[in-house]
This record gives structure tokens, sequence and C-alpha cells, in this order.
């Protein structure tokens, strides 16, 4: 595999890296592992069994949570959220495929971050309501997803993550609490606003997540601490078509979206009309988005605004926009990415059977801007995702 060193120490000190492909019927997988896990105050060595904080990807748990309780008949993605628990007074019109897509804008009147106990955080939450008819990618809409399995099971959620999705597959390192005896990979001292954050260590970075965690709950958007080996293990039940996790028939719901350049033609006008720039007549989405983005000093102004395209569980999909591309190398239109926020990330190709992840601690000792280490993180799947690609020969030998 080709090395990723040259990415550390400036956005991060190192990770462990796994990458997975079809080859002669066949799933192969290659392993890296490079740097550090640590770098102050004492440097520790990166292992293949390291234990991230895995932020949003965490999302993915909860996503599949809640379609395996659809495939048991036990919920349906149309359900409006208050059908199911009539504690979300103000979700009678918000339903549970419009939070796993990030369809909605919700909030809650006050940080979640900020609560003093779990009667406070879940008094807030019950009374989220969506802010305006607008699309935006909020962890709130996972809290109530997390809250809406517990509804529906009994059961905490870190209970349905363990009995469905750590039992099953038999994971041996993920977690929900972390020990001073375990190989945390740290996400201490990261720079904010030019202060040095250093108040993490051994509990989640996301400050909604580490209040839970304090409070002795994980609701369902952050908090979830595992290794390369124990995440590849969920991400291969997408490919490998042995059904310990879903059915087929349920990953093929899982990646279903809505057409984006409804959304996109949508956006490009309402745009267009807040700002007074006229607009050609047309209903071709590619030439609309040419035309505004010309007549715009700084096209960042219009596509900053833009929601990334989400599927039903979560994931951000390749869309045909190359102005806005989701993906932003050559990968099939069939393919799908997701990062968190702490530097964990994968891809999954699903035509050319292609599986990268990528496990690294970018806030560790950062100095850089959020979107500069996710862009890193992007750079190194798709090195991995480029070097593998070359090696394989597609057709004969894949399935």
């Amino acid at each position: 595999m080709k090395s990723l060193n040259h990415y550390f120490p400036e956005f991060g000190t190192g990770c462990v890296a796994k990458v997975a492909y079809q080859k002669q019927n066949q799933i192969c997988i290659d392993t890296l592992v490079e740097g550090y896990a640590q770098a102050r105050p004492n440097l520790i060595k990166m292992e293949e069994d390291s234990l991230f904080d895995i932020a949003s990807l965490t999302k993915t748990f909860t996503a599949i949570l809640i379609h395996k309780a659809a495939e048991r008949k036990l919920c349906s993605l149309e359900d409006p959220v208050y059908n199911i628990d009539e504690r979300f007074i103000h979700l009678k019109n918000i339903t549970v495929k419009d939070l796993l897509m990030h369809k909605v804008d919700i909030w809650t009147d006050g940080y979640l971050g900020d609560v003093k106990s779990k009667e406070e955080f879940y008094h807030l939450l019950f009374h989220s309501y969506p802010k305006e008819n607008s699309r935006r990618y909020v962890d709130v809409h996972y809290m109530i997803l997390s809250v809406l399995l517990e509804k529906i099971y009994g059961l905490s959620y870190r209970e349905i993550v363990t009995r469905d999705i750590i039992e099953p597959l038999h994971l041996k390192h993920t977690k929900f609490e972390v020990n001073e005896s375990d190989q945390l990979v740290s996400c201490n001292y990261q720079m904010i606003d030019g202060k040095e954050i250093n108040n993490v260590v051994n509990l989640p970075h996301d400050t909604k997540a580490r209040v839970a965690s304090e409070l002795g709950f994980t609701v369902g958007h952050a908090g979830i601490f595992t290794t390369a080996e124990d995440l590849l293990k969920i991400l291969l039940c997408f490919i490998d078509h042995k059904e310990v996790l879903f059915k087929q028939e349920t990953i093929d719901c899982m990646l279903s979206h809505e057409d984006y350049g409804v959304y996109l033609y949508t956006s490009i006008l309402t745009y267009a009309k807040e700002h007074s720039i006229p607009m050609i007549r047309t209903s071709d989405v590619h030439l609309l988005l040419q035309h505004l983005l010309s007549q715009l000093e700084n096209s960042n102004d219009f596509l900053d605004q833009i929601v990334k395209p989400y599927n039903a569980v979560g994931m951000r999909y390749q869309n045909p926009y190359k102005e806005i591309l989701t993906i932003p190398f050559d990968t099939s239109m069939n393919t799908v990415i997701f990062s968190g926020y702490t530097g964990p990330i994968y891809l999954i190709d699903f035509e050319k059977q292609i599986l990268v992840l990528v496990m690294t601690n970018v806030c560790h000792i950062s100095q850089k801007e959020r979107k500069e280490r996710l862009k890193a993180t992007i750079h190194m799947v798709k090195d991995l995702y480029e070097d593998i690609e070359k090696t394989l020969s597609f057709g004969k030998n894949v399935v």
C-alpha cells in the first residue's frame, strides 16, 4: 500500500488504514500502520489495534440500527418521529427518513453541550423543532434517531449497539467508555481560535457526546470508540453479501437517495432570486449552475451553503456536478464517503468493489482549520484508492 507518511505530522501524527477489494471472487484486505498515536505529552507509536474516537462515524452505527428495526417491521422510514415517540412534540411532520438524510434543519432551545443533567439533556432534545423549511447537516438528527431506537426496543442505545452490532460481528474493541489502560489515539491539544484544547483525555472529543458520556449515556451522533479492524468488519457487511447484519434489500434501501439535481435546481433559483442575479431559462441543472457561478465574483458564496447529498444511511454519495463533487477524484457514480471530525474516514465504491478506511487523528496537536484537515483525509483516501485501482484488473477477476 502507498505510504501516507507525507501527511504527518502536519495533519495529525499517524494512521491505521485498511483497504478491502474483490479479486478472483475473494475479498482481499491490506493494512497500513504509520506514525504515532500521540505526540504529547509522550510519544506513543501507532499500533494496528489502536483505539480511535470515531466521532460522526458513530452515525453509521445508528443508521444501521434504524434500518435493522425497519427490517424487523418495528418501524418504517416513513413514520413521523412523533408517531414513534410522543415526547417529540414538535416533530409531527418530520419522518425517520428526513433525519437519516439530513433533510431538515432542527434546533434545540439551548446547547446540549452545556447541560448539567441527563434530564436537562433529554428535555432539550424532546422539545427540538424544525427551524425552517431547509436542509442542514446537524447532529441532533442522529441523537433523535438513537432515542427512537431506545423507545422501540425499551433498551439503552449502548445495549442495542452491543446486541445488534458488537455481538453478531464479534467486535473485540468497540466500546463507549475508555480506560487509562486502553491504547487510545489522542485527539487532545487541538488548537481552536488560537487556544489549546486539552481536556478531552479518554473522553469523546465532541462536546455533546462528552457531556452525555460524563452523565452515563450515549446518543447516536458521536461517542463510540473502535479500531480499524472492528470498523472494517461493519463496513464489509455492505459488500460481502453474507447478510450477517442485514439483508441485501435492506442495503439497497440504505443506499437509496433522491435526485440531487432537484435540490440543486431549487437552491440555484432561490439564491439567484435572493441576490437579484438574472438567470437563463433552462431545465438543465448543469447549465444553470454554470451560469450562476459565472455571475459570482466568489463562487464559494454559493457553494459553501449547498448541502451535500446524503443517502438513507447518512453517507455522502457521488453526484454528477463537477463544480461540487462530493468525492473530488475519479470513482464510479455508485460510491459513498463519510468522515468524522476527529479524522476517521471511509469510502466504498460499490461498482469497483473497493473499500478504503483511514483511521487517523487529525485533531491531535493540529493547528489546521477543519476544512484543511478534511481535505487532507480525503486526499489520504484518494491516494490509497488510486493505488489499489492501479493494481487491479477490473472485469474478469472481479465480481
